[in-house]
């Protein structure tokens, strides 16, 4: 598991269940607000770490602003043949569109 907001980490690697549980637990969440995020660079770093075959899961409330890293994620998922599992609420786009009525 690798957190990501500002920067990137920490990163948890584990086979046991309940130290996975407990990690999650212990994910602080801050209310948003630091829109766009390092989501593209927290995929390639948990697949750096990750098995082959893996399924990566993506939660996120933004955009990602480390987009440039891209080509090299997905080459990076191609040859582990893992699969990303991506869910964003874009909570802080809709913040933006609502700030920002000209979006």
């Amino acid at each position: 598991m690798a957190t990501f907001c500002k920067e990137i980490g920490p990163v948890t690697v584990t086979t046991d269940h309940e130290l996975f549980r407990q990690s999650l637990l212990d994910i602080y969440i801050n209310g948003g607000g630091d829109c766009p995020e390092m989501a593209v660079g927290a995929i390639q770093t948990a697949l750096d770490v990750s098995l082959p075959g893996s399924f990566i899961f993506v939660f996120t409330d933004a955009r990602s602003k480390d987009y440039k890293l891209l080509n090299d994620v997905l080459s990076l998922v191609q040859r582990k043949q893992s699969q990303v599992i991506n869910h964003c609420s874009y909570r802080c786009l809709t913040q933006v569109r609502l700030q920002a009525p000209h979006l």
